[in-house]
């Protein structure tokens, strides 16, 4: 191939809805092959019904699209896109919401075959304030919008007009003339996407995340009670800045996905079964995550009948 594949950076603190931005993206694609390479926390959680296979850390979308986990090597995720024998049009890199995009874009951009597009930041106006003022995240949430090329200001459904405006003035200050889109329930125009910018990649790459920020990964060991583990999230300190897995619901054979960012909590019935498992992040250096997994142990339904036990491993084969 001579050619080389440009690719998207989308970058995004943890919480802002860069997963839901994926799933609108691959669900009004007209005309155009993407491979979407995900390195977040937690599992690929592309919508089911966009889904016509499955196989590894591979999922073959009816667009014609692919969705991969990157794990824990990026340049080999692009180097497999590169030598396929039918390459995509276009790459989109989610990075994880505690990455700093300009070090990827460094990466990706240097990569044989491979041309960086731009940095897409999503932001959910909702905490950006609360995040920007964190000891602890504050300089990583200004790295990754100071970064992008171009800003997507999601949940604006969420928020009044008035603290959107002073949202939109606070990230427009922080970034200078970058272009900023508003939207909400991960709903953009899809041209910004693929239009070619210069990408900021001059951004100090020196603050390591992992010095500051602690995640941990809590794997139910049977079915939970969905109110009382929603519940339970409201009373978790606010260091705690992002829950995000799936859990089963037995009462109602069912998996659930559960989100915690900020103070908004949600769940979502899922479409398929999913591996039981919830990460939780923190970002105070001196509280540990694993505090939260005793608080959510409590959602375990400790005694089962002989009926749940059947339904949870039908669920969990």
């Amino acid at each position: 191939m001579s050619e080389r594949i440009p690719a998207t950076i989308l970058s995004g603190y943890l919480g802002a809805g860069k997963t839901t931005v994926i799933n609108a993206l691959l669900r009004n694609i007209r005309g155009r092959r993407i491979a979407v390479l995900v390195n977040d926390f937690g599992a690929i959680n592309i919508d089911a019904d966009l889904i016509e296979s499955q196989a590894d850390q591979t999922i073959s979308l009816k667009n014609g699209c692919v969705c991969c986990s990157i794990a824990d090597d990026l340049g080999a995720a692009l180097t497999t896109q590169v030598r396929r024998p039918d390459p995509p049009d276009h790459l989109v890199i989610e990075a994880s919401g505690v990455s700093q995009p300009a070090r990827i874009a460094n990466h990706a951009g240097g990569w044989p075959g491979v041309e960086l597009c731009k940095i897409v930041t999503v932001i959910d106006p909702l905490t950006v304030r609360q995040r920007l003022d964190d000891k602890y995240v504050g300089s990583l949430v200004q790295r990754q919008i100071t970064a992008a090329d171009l800003l997507l200001l999601n949940k604006t459904d969420l928020i009044d007009g008035s603290e959107l405006a002073g949202v939109r003035a606070l990230v427009t200050e922080l970034a200078g003339g970058t272009d900023l889109i508003c939207g909400a329930n991960g709903e953009f125009p899809i041209a910004p996407f693929f239009t070619a910018a210069k990408a900021n990649v001059s951004a100090d790459e020196n603050q390591d995340h992992e010095l500051t920020l602690h995640s941990a990964i809590w794997r139910p060991d049977g079915p939970v009670d969905v109110p009382a583990l929603m519940a339970s999230l409201s009373t978790l300190p606010e260091c705690v800045h992002r829950i995000k897995g799936f859990v089963c619901d037995v009462t109602n054979k069912q998996t659930v996905l559960v989100q915690k960012t900020g103070d908004q909590i949600t769940q979502s019935v899922q479409d398929s079964q999913k591996e039981a498992h919830v990460v939780i992040f923190s970002a105070d250096r001196n509280y540990d995550p694993r505090q939260v997994i005793d608080v959510l142990k409590r959602a375990v339904i400790k005694s089962r009948p002989k009926r749940f036990l059947t339904t949870w491993r039908g669920l969990h084969r």
